[in-house]
Protein backbone atom coordinates (compact mmCIF):
# COMPACT_ATOMS: atom_id res chain seq x y z
CA UNK A 1 0.00 0.00 0.00
CA UNK A 2 1.32 3.32 -1.03
CA UNK A 3 -0.76 6.47 -1.52
CA UNK A 4 0.15 10.18 -0.34
CA UNK A 5 -1.85 12.90 -0.46
CA UNK A 6 -0.88 16.25 -0.18
CA UNK A 7 -2.78 18.32 2.05
CA UNK A 8 -2.80 22.11 3.85
CA UNK A 9 -0.96 21.99 7.31
CA UNK A 10 0.86 23.87 9.41
CA UNK A 11 3.83 24.70 6.76
CA UNK A 12 1.40 24.53 3.94
CA UNK A 13 1.78 21.16 2.83
CA UNK A 14 1.57 17.96 4.96
CA UNK A 15 1.85 14.08 4.09
CA UNK A 16 -1.01 11.90 5.02
CA UNK A 17 -1.37 8.16 3.58
CA UNK A 18 0.33 4.21 4.52
CA UNK A 19 3.67 3.73 3.16
CA UNK A 20 5.35 0.11 3.55
CA UNK A 21 8.32 -0.81 3.41
CA UNK A 22 8.88 -4.10 1.35
CA UNK A 23 12.32 -4.49 1.26
CA UNK A 24 16.25 -3.41 3.36
CA UNK A 25 17.25 0.10 1.58
CA UNK A 26 20.98 0.43 1.26
CA UNK A 27 20.79 4.35 1.18
CA UNK A 28 24.08 5.51 -1.29
CA UNK A 29 23.22 9.23 -1.09
CA UNK A 30 23.01 11.49 1.64
CA UNK A 31 19.46 12.02 3.02
CA UNK A 32 17.13 14.63 3.21
CA UNK A 33 14.88 14.88 5.91
CA UNK A 34 11.14 14.85 4.45
CA UNK A 35 10.24 18.95 5.67
CA UNK A 36 6.39 17.98 5.45
CA UNK A 37 4.94 17.46 8.61
CA UNK A 38 4.21 13.16 8.50
CA UNK A 39 0.37 12.59 9.55
CA UNK A 40 0.36 9.31 8.00
CA UNK A 41 1.01 5.61 8.64
CA UNK A 42 5.00 4.01 8.42
CA UNK A 43 4.90 0.57 8.22
CA UNK A 44 8.65 -0.64 8.35
CA UNK A 45 7.51 -4.59 8.25
CA UNK A 46 10.70 -5.05 10.31
CA UNK A 47 13.05 -3.88 7.56
CA UNK A 48 15.89 -1.38 7.58
CA UNK A 49 17.15 1.53 6.45
CA UNK A 50 20.93 1.86 6.19
CA UNK A 51 24.19 4.04 6.19
CA UNK A 52 21.96 6.97 6.43
CA UNK A 53 24.05 10.29 6.31
CA UNK A 54 22.38 13.47 7.26
CA UNK A 55 24.05 17.06 6.65
CA UNK A 56 22.54 19.74 8.95
CA UNK A 57 22.45 22.85 7.16
CA UNK A 58 21.07 25.57 9.87
CA UNK A 59 18.77 25.89 12.62
CA UNK A 60 15.99 22.77 12.43
CA UNK A 61 14.52 19.28 13.13
CA UNK A 62 16.22 16.53 11.37
CA UNK A 63 15.76 12.52 11.05
CA UNK A 64 14.23 10.92 8.37
CA UNK A 65 11.61 13.16 9.35
CA UNK A 66 12.15 16.45 10.24
CA UNK A 67 8.45 16.42 12.27
CA UNK A 68 5.87 13.27 12.74
CA UNK A 69 2.05 13.51 13.33
CA UNK A 70 1.08 10.15 12.16
CA UNK A 71 2.78 6.78 13.15
CA UNK A 72 6.08 4.69 12.40
CA UNK A 73 6.25 1.65 13.38
CA UNK A 74 8.38 -1.45 12.90
CA UNK A 75 11.63 -0.37 11.72
CA UNK A 76 15.72 0.11 12.24
CA UNK A 77 17.91 2.57 11.01
CA UNK A 78 21.34 1.20 11.44
CA UNK A 79 24.57 3.00 10.57
CA UNK A 80 23.26 6.16 10.66
CA UNK A 81 25.96 9.59 10.67
CA UNK A 82 25.72 13.14 10.86
CA UNK A 83 27.78 14.48 8.22
CA UNK A 84 28.98 18.32 7.56
CA UNK A 85 27.18 20.82 10.29
CA UNK A 86 26.94 24.37 8.69
CA UNK A 87 24.92 25.70 11.26
CA UNK A 88 25.14 29.24 12.93
CA UNK A 89 25.86 30.14 16.17
CA UNK A 90 22.70 30.01 18.39
CA UNK A 91 21.08 27.81 15.63
CA UNK A 92 18.62 25.62 17.68
CA UNK A 93 18.93 21.58 16.46
CA UNK A 94 16.50 18.79 17.05
CA UNK A 95 17.71 15.90 16.18
CA UNK A 96 16.24 12.10 15.92
CA UNK A 97 17.25 9.27 13.80
CA UNK A 98 13.53 8.52 12.96
CA UNK A 99 12.26 12.26 13.28
CA UNK A 100 13.53 15.52 14.93
CA UNK A 101 10.71 16.07 17.06
CA UNK A 102 7.63 13.42 17.27
CA UNK A 103 3.94 14.68 18.06
CA UNK A 104 2.44 11.27 17.72
CA UNK A 105 3.74 7.43 17.86
CA UNK A 106 6.93 6.00 16.80
CA UNK A 107 6.72 2.02 18.00
CA UNK A 108 9.02 -1.17 17.57
CA UNK A 109 11.65 1.23 16.05
CA UNK A 110 14.97 1.07 16.43
CA UNK A 111 18.64 2.27 16.19
CA UNK A 112 22.17 0.21 15.98
CA UNK A 113 25.71 1.09 14.63
CA UNK A 114 25.83 4.01 15.30
CA UNK A 115 27.63 7.03 15.96
CA UNK A 116 26.00 10.50 15.92
CA UNK A 117 27.88 13.14 17.50
CA UNK A 118 26.59 16.82 17.20
CA UNK A 119 28.85 20.05 17.63
CA UNK A 120 25.53 22.08 18.62
CA UNK A 121 24.27 25.03 20.13
CA UNK A 122 22.48 26.11 23.16
CA UNK A 123 19.39 24.20 23.46
CA UNK A 124 19.59 21.88 20.64
CA UNK A 125 18.06 17.93 21.39
CA UNK A 126 19.77 14.69 20.69
CA UNK A 127 18.32 11.35 20.88
CA UNK A 128 18.22 8.23 19.09
CA UNK A 129 14.99 8.01 18.25
CA UNK A 130 13.86 10.92 18.22
CA UNK A 131 15.27 14.84 19.55
CA UNK A 132 12.21 15.87 21.47
CA UNK A 133 8.59 14.52 21.92
CA UNK A 134 5.71 17.04 22.94
CA UNK A 135 2.17 17.44 23.59
CA UNK A 136 0.86 13.38 23.18
CA UNK A 137 3.43 11.85 21.84
CA UNK A 138 3.93 8.21 22.26
CA UNK A 139 7.22 6.24 21.95
CA UNK A 140 7.02 2.88 22.58
CA UNK A 141 8.91 -0.39 23.13
CA UNK A 142 12.24 1.13 21.28
CA UNK A 143 15.82 0.25 21.23
CA UNK A 144 18.59 2.22 20.98
CA UNK A 145 22.07 0.32 20.63
CA UNK A 146 24.82 3.53 19.45
CA UNK A 147 26.52 6.10 20.52
CA UNK A 148 25.04 9.55 20.73
CA UNK A 149 26.87 12.65 22.15
CA UNK A 150 26.30 16.16 22.39
CA UNK A 151 29.40 18.33 22.54
CA UNK A 152 28.20 21.92 23.39
CA UNK A 153 24.77 22.52 25.94
CA UNK A 154 21.48 21.15 25.47
CA UNK A 155 19.26 18.33 25.96
CA UNK A 156 20.67 14.42 25.08
CA UNK A 157 19.38 11.18 25.97
CA UNK A 158 19.14 7.64 24.32
CA UNK A 159 15.28 7.45 23.51
CA UNK A 160 14.76 10.85 23.42
CA UNK A 161 16.64 14.08 24.83
CA UNK A 162 13.42 16.11 26.15
CA UNK A 163 9.72 14.97 26.78
CA UNK A 164 6.72 16.77 27.65
CA UNK A 165 3.70 15.67 27.87
CA UNK A 166 4.30 12.51 26.08
CA UNK A 167 5.04 9.04 27.06
CA UNK A 168 8.27 6.68 26.58
CA UNK A 169 7.46 2.96 27.88
CA UNK A 170 9.00 -0.32 27.46
CA UNK A 171 12.34 1.29 25.65
CA UNK A 172 15.90 0.54 26.61
CA UNK A 173 19.61 1.50 25.32
CA UNK A 174 21.71 -1.20 25.12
Amino acid sequence: RNYATYQPGPRNYAIYGIFEIKRTINLTQKWIPIEYPFYGTLEGNYYSINEMTIDIYGAGNYGLFESNYGFIQNLTISGLEIGAISAAYGSLINFGAFAGINYATISECELHNSSIILNSYYGSSLGGITGQSFSGGYISNCTVSSTCSLISSGWLGGITAYVKQSTVIGCKNQ
